[in-house]
């Protein structure tokens, strides 16, 4: 596998891994600006027709795209090059995701969305694979470790700017997506192609020497872990809800703090010398296993919030580990691809994981908190067995004369 430092001939730092975090912020921006304005959005479309599912539409068109679209982006980056296409990906987000400040139409915005829900797959696909490019396995693990921290704090700040803005107006939360303007100039001034895209779009076959039994696995560990991460994403504040927080104010400040823990989970992997595969998801199972059980069986908000804490640890550690253990496996010739394939498996848990809640809740009949205790209990299973396989893949010690 070639070395970052071969292909770009040019040594990448802080400047390129900040511009990557930000680039990769941008299909997050959407979503998080509008989530807590969805009612806005219904009120002001009230006579629209179908409002009950165009509405929603609006805020999930664009992760649609992503799990739709993300391996034929790859495919794509790997042929023509990853920063022409992140550049022109980066302008259509930003061009999509401003025109609902001029539309009326219902029809208009989601077609809008769309637009933006293309440009993310690229950005998704594109940005990891650079992050791939740029560093040696050693400074991508510390970027991915500043990408978990940066990303919370960020996702924070959106969550937060977007519900002061639509205190405004139902338009004024589109505004936020304006950051990626500043991503583009960032990513024109302080980017470059990678040398040997060129020379490989050339002379590789779309399949020579992709890793499929590596993929398979790395593809299959994260559909189940993405199914797992959602249901923290999605559900944590119905499950602050349930522990008797009320109002949203209170439920919103529970997450927030909670999120902490997902800072602490990306510091803990930046200061990991060696990202080993196996024991950190032993380590997330084992977090969303103590998190989620000790959720279910809290008697309040404020009890359970510890425990939302320590399970919001392990989603800190999702993304890096997953990202990290894709990278290494991949070769620049089809980074992309590869990394479009990951994008895919990830974002489709997002759309199974409240499916697959919702099932565990009808089987327990309407039990909430304790469907999220029997999920804990699942967690601490898969536990046990990630660090079983961890144990046996770790060199023996060796032995003193």
């Amino acid at each position: 596998m070639e070395s970052p430092q071969s292909i770009g001939g040019r040594q990448a730092g802080a400047g390129q891994a900040l511009a990557l975090i930000l680039a990769l912020t941008l299909p997050l921006t959407p979503l998080l600006a509008l989530v807590s304005n969805l009612p806005q959005l219904f009120q002001h479309f009230a006579t629209a027709p179908r409002r009950d599912f165009l509405v929603p539409m609006i805020l999930t068109v664009p992760s649609v795209c992503i799990a739709v679209l993300a391996p034929m982006a790859g495919t794509v980056i790997d042929r023509f090059g990853r920063r022409r296409l992140m550049l022109l990906a980066i302008a259509l987000f930003t061009a999509c995701g401003l025109m609902p400040l001029w539309l009326d139409s219902l029809h208009a915005i989601l077609g809008a969305q769309l637009g933006v829900g293309v440009a993310e797959a690229i950005i998704m696909t594109a940005g990891n694979t650079l992050l791939g490019d740029y560093f040696a396995p050693e400074a991508r693990q510390k970027w991915l470790g500043v990408q978990g921290i940066l990303g919370s704090v960020l996702a924070t700040l959106i969550v937060l700017a977007g519900g002061a803005l639509g205190t405004v107006s139902w338009r004024a939360p589109f505004l936020l997506n304006s950051l990626g303007a500043v991503v583009f100039v960032w990513f024109l001034v302080g980017t470059w192609e990678p040398m040997r895209t060129a020379q490989h779009a050339a002379d590789a076959p779309l399949d020579a020497g992709f890793p499929w039994p590596q993929m398979r696995l790395i593809f299959a560990v994260t559909l189940l872990v993405s199914v797992l991460y959602f249901v923290q994403a999605v559900e944590l504040g119905l499950i602050f809800s349930k522990l008797g927080a009320h109002p949203s104010s209170v439920i919103s400040l529970m997450t927030t703090l909670a999120s902490m823990g997902v800072l602490a989970g990306g510091w803990w992997f930046r200061r990991q010398k060696q990202a080993a595969v196996a024991r950190n998801l032993a380590l997330i199972m084992a977090a969303y296993a103590i998190g989620l059980t000790g959720l279910g069986l809290s008697g309040g908000y404020f009890a359970g919030l510890p425990f939302g804490v320590v399970a919001q640890f392990g989603n800190g550690l999702v993304v890096p580990v997953l990202v990290g253990w894709a990278l290494q496996t991949l070769d620049f010739r089809y980074r992309g691809r590869g990394m479009g394939l990951w994008t895919t498996c990830f974002f489709c848990g997002q759309f199974l994981s409240p499916t697959f809640v919702t099932l565990i809740v009808r089987a327990r009949d309407g039990d909430f908190l304790g469907a999220i205790v029997l999920i804990g209990l699942t967690c601490g299973v898969l536990a046990v067995a990630a660090a079983v396989v961890a144990r046996r893949l770790s060199p023996a010690p060796a032995l003193r004369a």
